[in-house]
């Protein structure tokens, strides 16, 4: 909140939480507790009281799961939905197409939110978002390819041009841009229907400033240290698709760990091409693939080897780039795995 992680104070609100209730409201301390312990398992809940307590003017809530039945869908009034890409991913929850899983996806759409829908959404998708929007009586804003130009930059920078707003991105990938377009479309929609505010200056500064760790986090340039943590086929392809575009096939050394209940197999499709050579792992999750299943497959595609742990791992792929000569070291395929990978990356980013 306002740039600050406020992860720490939770505890504290929910403690606090339970002494005020007791006090004013006469209830026991020791039920509360009972019901605030239950509270605790769910950050959803912590988090939204403390934006209530903060009296937030503006909350951006990301889904966990889908959207129909997650936990930020109990918010009865939203401004404005925004629906990403919708891809294959958390199928045996979601469903098995993507009519399915996009239906799921609309389910945050309400009577009067402004939907903002990503530029290069899948037809198949299109439907279940068009007929949730008519239910709602709700238009939907999908900005123009046309108004958006990827600018030239130095290898993974995103610079772009959407509709006269000119930033450099922190975020590299064409999908990054396209998720700017959106930004700027919610700024707008803000502006023009409920009446924020929002200046251009502060919208360009948003594009500017605005990160997010293990999305193609570029944690050194030279030589490259990137962590992602892309878990399925439509995020492999992205951070493919990004490293293609900056040169670096077959210039890189790999650190990949998945989980066996993703679709690792086209997932390496698209990956294993940027590789010179990979170091298999085992993520800290009781879903993990092992890492000499892993790096069975990953044979087939290019030269593989099973690592000991993530720091083993890292410390033998920045030397192997070292000693071949090659452009640097980047570690995904599992947001378990970039969460025990970055602070060890970060060290290495400071030699």
């Amino acid at each position: 909140m306002n740039n600050i992680n406020i992860c720490d104070y939770l505890k504290a609100v929910v403690k606090n939480t339970v002494k005020h209730y007791a006090r004013d409201y006469k209830i026991d301390e020791a039920r509360i507790k009972r019901t605030a312990k239950e509270v605790a398992k769910t950050g959803r809940h912590q988090t939204f009281l403390w934006f209530a307590r903060e009296k937030c003017d503006l909350v951006v809530l990301e889904t966990g799961l889908g959207g129909r039945c997650d936990a930020t869908n109990v918010v009865p009034h939203k401004l404005v939905a925004a629906i990403t890409k919708i891809g294959y991913d958390h199928m045996e929850v979601l469903g098995d197409t993507l009519d399915k899983i996009a239906a799921e996806k609309a389910g945050i759409i309400k009577e009067g939110t402004v939907v903002v829908n990503y530029p290069d959404q899948p037809a198949e998708a299109m439907g279940p978002i068009l007929t949730a929007a008519a239910e709602a009586h709700t238009s939907i804003i999908t900005p123009d390819k046309d108004d958006l130009t990827l600018l030239r930059g130095k290898r993974l920078e995103n610079r772009i041009d959407y509709g006269g707003y000119r930033a450099a991105l922190g975020l590299p990938g064409t999908h990054q841009a396209n998720h700017a377009a959106m930004a700027v479309e919610i700024a707008l929609a803000l502006w023009r229907e409920f009446g924020y505010d929002i200046s251009d200056d502060a919208i360009l500064q948003g594009l500017a400033d605005a990160r997010m760790p293990a999305r193609i986090e570029v944690l050194r340039r030279h030589p490259l240290l990137l962590l992602d943590g892309c878990h399925n086929p439509d995020g492999a392809k992205m951070l493919a698709a990004t490293l293609t575009r900056a040169d670096f096939e077959e210039n890189l050394v790999g650190v990949l760990g998945v989980l066996a209940d993703k679709d690792y197999k086209d997932m390496l499709s698209d990956l294993a091409p940027c590789f010179a050579k990979i170091y298999t792992v085992t993520p800290n999750c009781p879903r993990a693939l092992s890492a000499e299943e892993l790096q069975k497959e990953a044979r087939f595609h290019t030269d593989a080897e099973v690592a000991d742990s993530v720091a083993d791992a890292i410390r033998k792929a920045v030397d192997y780039a070292d000693e071949n000569n090659l452009a640097g070291v980047v570690v995904c395929g599992s947001l378990y795995l970039a969460a025990e990978a970055r602070p060890l990356l970060l060290k290495e980013a400071e030699k």
